[in-house]
């Protein structure tokens, strides 16, 4: 009782000038708040989807999909339109978010296996690879060769990761490799040249009329990877914005929400397994309680954008998982509780507004006394 009695006297004085300006609101990016946690959607070019409608204020990378090569090192950019490219980067950058340029995917990665079987041809696509990343101005590269399927290509792999990532070393680009939940893409080795793993741990079920990314099959795909030797802090947690059914067709997690309204408790309806708002909130404190690197998601196009969006029910747990060190310093003191206060009964923080959505401790889209006793019982204190 003391502590919330000395918390709330010095919040009354802060009240008296920490009031926030509209440049601070709009200028601090959410992922300032996620400290070294990365939340990564991918945007597949060929949706269309407007680059303005992209929601930077709760990403941290976004990946761009996607170019693949060429039987000769070189690189095919067919699959993307160049001016959207350059948006995209434009935009993000603008708004603080990295991008980094797919290679890859199903159905475009039959050239990896000679390219990666050539030395020679091998390192002209490490080379033609790096000089695409600066030449338009990537922040990273993900590798997604699927599927590897034989020991040889595995090594051939393993070789072509650890050639990329010296490349890529000198300019600071991010390396990550998109891997089966179940895989074994390369081997051990190339751990130490990967900067994050992008678990699939989707499309999992054999069986069509089964669920394809459940829970359970998410903790099973983490293990896995650990148990290959990845530290948790290179483990990213893939989930799904879609859902399949029976016959295997595939339904974005909008046009699901659009037809049935599905309760936000609900994986099932009418035959389609998707992950609801719970099952992606679970997923999320599972990968902040196991202090695992983060979240990723296939793919950006395929959410809401209001209150029933996937990506804001893994923000709001996020926020929710996290102790109240607002500023992301390591510590929970008066600049945490200024920052606090300068929220003071805001509202409405289920909009693009970073600072309010980080001070609503209890995810109640309002900053207020429940808060305040959240964030006493925390305050002060070192993480």
């Amino acid at each position: 009782m003391r502590k919330i009695l000395i918390t709330a006297i010095l919040f009354s004085l802060l009240l008296q000038f920490a009031r926030p300006t509209a440049l601070t609101a709009a200028t601090q990016p959410a992922s300032d708040f996620y400290g070294s946690f990365q939340v990564v959607g991918y945007y597949p070019d060929y949706w269309w989807t407007p680059i303005p409608d992209l929601r930077y204020d709760k990403l941290t990378r976004v990946i761009f999909f996607s170019i693949y090569p060429n039987i000769d090192g070189t690189l095919n950019t067919s699959e993307i339109d160049p001016n959207r490219q350059a948006e995209l980067l434009s935009d993000a950058h603008q708004n603080n978010v990295d991008v980094s340029i797919c290679i890859g995917g199903w159905g475009l990665s039959d050239n990896f296996s000679p390219v990666a079987a050539d030395p020679a041809t091998r390192t002209a696509f490490v080379n033609n690879l790096l000089q695409y990343c600066l030449d338009h101005g990537f922040d990273g590269i993900d590798l997604d060769w699927e599927p590897v399927s034989t020991a040889t290509d595995r090594a051939n792999y393993t070789a072509l990761i650890a050639e990329l990532k010296a490349a890529m070393l000198p300019h600071d680009l991010t390396l990550s490799v998109a891997v089966f939940a179940a895989g074994s893409e390369f081997y051990s080795s190339a751990i130490d040249d990967i900067d994050y793993l992008h678990i699939m741990a989707y499309d999992m079920s054999s069986d069509p009329s089964l669920p394809h990314s459940t829970c359970e099959g998410a903790v099973q795909a983490v293990k896995h990877w650990q148990s290959f030797g990845f530290p948790n802090s290179k483990i990213i947690l893939g989930v799904p914005f879609y859902g399949r059914d029976g016959s295997w067709t595939y339904y974005s997690y909008k046009q699901i929400v659009q037809q049935y309204s599905p309760p936000p408790d609900v994986d099932e309806v009418a035959g389609i397994h998707f992950n609801g708002i719970y099952t992606i909130k679970a997923k999320t404190k599972y990968v902040m309680d196991n202090n695992l690197a983060g979240l990723m998601f296939w793919e950006l196009t395929q959410d809401t954008n209001d209150h029933i969006s996937l990506l804001t029910a893994m923000t709001d747990q996020i926020h929710a998982s996290s102790p109240p060190d607002l500023n992301t310093d390591g510590n929970i003191g008066l600049q945490d509780l200024a920052h606090f206060a300068s929220n003071w009964l805001s509202t409405g923080c289920s909009t693009a507004n970073a600072w309010c959505a980080n001070a609503d401790l209890n995810q109640s889209r309002t900053v207020d006394f429940a808060d305040l006793s959240i964030f006493s019982h925390h305050w002060p204190a070192s993480d």
